[in-house]
């Protein structure tokens, strides 16, 4: 399961040609080439497809493997004033039209048959999410998960739930972070320390992570080495808690999910950063990763074959794999970033 490819475009005429992704992608190249507005644009496509839609000019074409099976969603989108709305949506299955909608002139079907009007405020997706041809494709974009910006609400009302199993948890992805941390440590408390033990081997002045609650909120705090109390994460430093936030959602999505994250260094120490890439390189099998990075450890320690170079002309947007740049397919693997650098392919990344 996993996007394989997918072209987008905006209102100010911001072109991505199509590009293609593996398990793991590594978005490199010069700043201002658009490596941060290619996740904008997955999440611009995600979040379009919901129940709560946000939408803005826009028209993309995304294809999607799902148990052997390849979807194509292909949409445009116009919107006014905060208030949008869909003028057309294909989307084929194994390349075999399932769902035409073309809204302009009220046409609509579905496996060949017609539809009745349907609102078009909402993607084809969200309306018949029911039906079994549907649900796998919305699933995939529910199951994004956008770790650029963690949610900053540190005390938070105790959620109620109950999980029979912790693979029934991580199928709540797109709930809070926070609330599944919380139910992670109620219900299963193995899984929460070895999320522990991991951040304890990056920051060994800390001796346990721990769960509190006062009242009817709670907390996710941090017990240190030589320090009386105990310190909520809040308090903890930028490096530190973004570490041990991306830990618990690495460890919290399911099989089959798509994790983008803008810029992995920011705030990290070298230190972390060892733990961090290692940590997504062991469920890049499982889990489909899109990161972008500036820095030279990050690309050093992620092997090439899953770097793409971003490049802009004007407004249009090109990737290319660092698999067809040359300069990268030698036999010595001495300091690859630096061969980057020196390519042609990067040196003419803007123009």
């Amino acid at each position: 399961m996993g996007i394989l490819s997918f072209s987008y475009e905006d209102y100010s005429g911001w072109k991505l040609h199509e590009m293609s992704l593996g398990g793991m992608n590594l978005l490199v190249g010069h700043s201002g080439a658009g490596k941060t507005k290619i996740l904008r644009a997955l999440q611009t496509i995600c979040q379009s497809a919901g129940k709560q839609p946000k939408l803005v000019s826009s028209s993309w074409s995304i294809k999607i493997r799902i148990d052997g099976n390849y979807y194509s969603w292909n949409a445009q989108v116009e919107s006014d004033l905060g208030s949008g709305h869909f003028l057309a949506e294909t989307v084929l299955l194994n390349d075999k039209e399932l769902l035409f909608r073309q809204v302009d002139g009220a046409v609509s079907r579905f496996k060949g048959d017609a539809l009745p009007k349907l609102s078009n405020s909402f993607s084809v997706l969200a309306l018949l999410d029911n039906e079994d041809e549907i649900s796998p494709l919305l699933n995939v974009f529910n199951g994004i998960v956008f770790v650029d910006n963690f949610n900053n609400n540190y005390y938070i009302d105790v959620p109620s739930g109950s999980f029979s199993s912790f693979e029934e948890l991580r199928l709540t992805v797109a709930e809070n972070l926070y609330n599944r941390v919380y139910f992670m440590n109620k219900y299963f408390p193995d899984e929460f320390n070895l999320v522990g033990s991991q951040f304890i081997e990056i920051f060994p002045t800390v001796k346990s992570i721990m769960v509190m609650e006062i009242f009817q909120y709670w907390s996710l705090n941090i017990v240190e080495q030589g320090v009386d109390n105990v310190i909520s994460v809040r308090e903890s430093s930028s490096g530190m808690y973004k570490t041990l936030m991306f830990l618990f959602e690495l460890h919290l999505v399911p099989p089959g999910s798509v994790i983008l994250l803008d810029e992995i260094e920011n705030s990290l120490g070298v230190n972390c950063l060892d733990q961090v890439v290692s940590a997504a390189m062991e469920r890049a099998g499982e889990v489909q990763f899109v990161l972008t990075s500036h820095h030279p450890y990050v690309i050093n320690n992620i092997p090439h074959k899953y770097w793409k170079l971003v490049r802009r002309h004007g407004s249009e947007v090109t990737v290319v794999d660092a698999t067809e740049i040359r300069a990268l397919n030698t036999a010595s693997s001495h300091d690859r970033f630096m061969q980057l650098l020196n390519a042609p392919e990067f040196e003419e990344g803007i123009s």
